[in-house]
């Protein structure tokens, strides 16, 4: 009710998320709790995370230019250069995220240069012709409405919260991406995250042309004789589509929408700002409270997978230090493995890597790098770091398969026939199974490493009670909608999440124990086994299968073959390295995940 009363607010309502959920939602005032509401100063995230997804594409540039000959929005051509403050050419997409761009949102001493430059004063004199002003007022109006471009600071040494700042990211997002910026932003940024019940509507008419830009008594052009000016159009929102927004970009999981690394960059304020307003300075589209504390960012380590591998390492007697993209307590970040390599320790284990098939990232060329960086450059800086330590540990464990569905899958060419075990030949037959092949080789340590055991774990399907599939299927197979994904009859490796975190300990501690390892149980099942299983555990029919189809157009057919291909994978090598399986049997591993499950409630 104070924000209200003091922001003169008629309405307002309250979500709060916790652990990834809505727990509370509360209208107040003329708003109900399902209202959609005009999301104001939210607006610019929507924004700004359009624009972070072209950067993260490399499609723009954070200090592009803006305007000018050579800026992304160059200048209309009939517009008199003269009427421009020549410090709009240093104007950079990055200074209109910060809200730095050296204007105010108050009318401006160029606004009534712009005015002499569309009104025919009363001067007899005046030689221009009524289609010649009309012709620039029209250009000049479509650009730089409802105000001007006009600076009162240099770019970069000021912050003022102006919304001419989103309006012109508006124009970059269509002038880079050649689409409507409502269409952009709904496929990029509301589709990916299910934001269905958000919209743009049209601004309303508040402003007169004649208000904003003439004095009493000047003489307009008939067309322009003090008709509204509308706003800008308008995002209107609901309070989970909102707690979507919010979730995405730094709760828990920023991948969901952007890198790790862009949403920090997002938080960044200015390098240099001036003493004015310090404290009110935005980062890049962004702008938290409470320290940053409430963003996380994620790292190996931090996952389904390395949070049990931790909690087990530690058991045992280990302290476990992190690689994180941010620092922390018993972290460290990969600018320093990369500056100043690695403290001393007994071993190395690797396991990053964003999850492929996150349903909510499309298979674009941006996310195919995101998720080759991911493996491939952060395991060459982890082999590069060991290779050059003065003192190096003692074993490099990596992984070539993890997340919810598996590189393994794609190593290894799909087949119903064949069994492939350590030994069998990897493919390059397509993206998948050639960043499996380079996942691998980056592992690799040079010729002469003598001091140092090499290990690299070729995952299956990690089960478990805490995440990963299970935890995403869950939900579907109670509900009598989890069937098989297209015919059922493609191989699907699996392992237990104690299997895999206790195969690496093995590989940790049993000094024999070198060269590759495939993390499969030694059942062989399929898909139309695995859901069988699922679903006889759970005592719930599966009614819908998930035809191929389907599967291609949600994930692209390369994405796709993950889920609706599959081999046959034994873990030769594993067993021969005297490794046991406390889960060796699909239905063993169930009856232990569900174990502690009462009716529906489980997690």
């Amino acid at each position: 009710m104070r924000v209200m009363e003091e922001n003169g607010y008629n309405g307002a309502c309250l979500g709060v998320l916790q652990d990834g959920k809505l727990v509370y939602m509360k209208g107040h005032g003329e708003t109900n709790a399902g209202d959609s509401i005009p999301i104001s100063s939210l607006s610019e995230l929507l924004t700004a995370a359009a624009v972070m997804r072209l950067a993260e594409e490399d499609r723009v540039g954070l200090q592009d230019q803006v305007f000018g000959p050579d800026g992304i929005l160059g200048f209309p051509a009939a517009v008199d250069m003269q009427l421009y403050d020549p410090r709009i050419l240093d104007v950079t997409v990055l200074h209109l995220l910060h809200h730095t761009a050296g204007w105010e949102s108050t009318k401006s001493s160029t606004e009534f240069h712009l005015a002499s430059s569309l009104h025919l004063s009363s001067n007899p004199n005046d030689s221009r012709s009524t289609a010649d002003v009309s012709v620039l007022a029209d250009q000049l109006v479509q650009v730089v409405q409802p105000s001007s471009l006009d600076l009162t600071s240099d770019p970069g040494t000021k912050f003022h919260l102006s919304d001419k700042d989103e309006l012109l990211l508006r124009k970059v997002i269509e002038t880079i991406s050649r689409q409507n910026y409502k269409d952009f932003v709904s496929e990029q940024v509301l589709e990916s995250l299910g934001m269905w019940a958000t919209e743009l509507r049209p601004g309303q008419a508040t402003k007169s042309l004649k208000k904003l830009l003439f004095e009493e008594g000047e003489i307009l052009v008939d067309r322009h004789t003090g008709e509204l000016i509308p706003t800008p159009e308008t995002w209107y929102s609901t309070i989970p589509d909102l707690l979507h927004l919010v979730q995405a970009v730094g709760h828990q999981a920023p991948s969901r929408l952007l890198k790790t690394e862009t949403v920090k960059r997002m938080l960044e304020k200015p390098e240099l700002p001036m003493p004015q307003h310090v404290e009110m300075w935005h980062g890049a589209g962004m702008q938290v409270n409470n320290n940053g504390t409430w963003w996380k960012g994620g790292g190996g380590g931090s996952g389904f997978i390395g949070t049990a591998l931790r909690k087990l390492l530690e058991h045992r007697g280990y302290q476990v230090t992190l690689i994180s993209r941010t620092p922390g307590k018993n972290k460290i970040t990969w600018d320093e493995v990369k500056k100043t390599g690695l403290p001393e320790c007994y071993a190395v284990v690797g396991m990053q890597g964003s999850n492929i098939l996150n349903i909510f990232r499309r298979w674009t060329d941006g996310f195919k790098k995101e998720v080759w960086d991911s493996r491939v450059e952060t395991t060459k800086t982890l082999s590069q770091a060991i290779s050059e330590a003065s003192n190096p540990p003692k074993v490099w464990v990596s992984f070539s398969g993890v997340g919810v569905v598996n590189l393994l899958k794609r190593y290894y060419k799909p087949s119903y026939v064949y069994d492939y075990d350590e030994d069998s030949p990897g493919g390059d037959f397509d993206y998948i199974s050639h960043l499996a092949t380079a996942w691998e080789e980056a592992a690799k340590l040079p010729a002469e490493n003598t001091n140092t055991r090499e290990v690299i774990i070729r995952s299956g399907v990690v089960l478990g009670r805490d995440g990963g599939a299970i935890k995403q299927m869950y939900f579907s197979f109670w509900f009598g909608s989890g069937g098989v994904i297209g015919d059922g009859m493609q191989f699907f490796p699996w392992i237990h999440i104690n299997d895999i975190t206790r195969l690496v300990v093995h590989a940790l501690e049993d000094e024999k124990v070198t060269g590759i390892l495939n993390g499969v149980a030694p059942e062989t099942i399929t898909n139309w086994d695995f859901t069988k299983a699922f679903n006889t555990t759970l005592k719930r029919p599966g009614f819908f299968p998930l035809p191929r189809p389907v599967v291609n157009f949600a994930l692209g057919e390369e994405r796709a073959k993950m889920l609706t291909e599959g081999q046959a994978v034994v873990p030769k090598r594993t067993l021969e390295s005297e490794f046991n399986f406390n889960f060796p049997k699909i239905k063993m591993a169930f009856d232990n995940i569900f174990s502690y499950r009462k009716g529906f409630f489980w997690y």
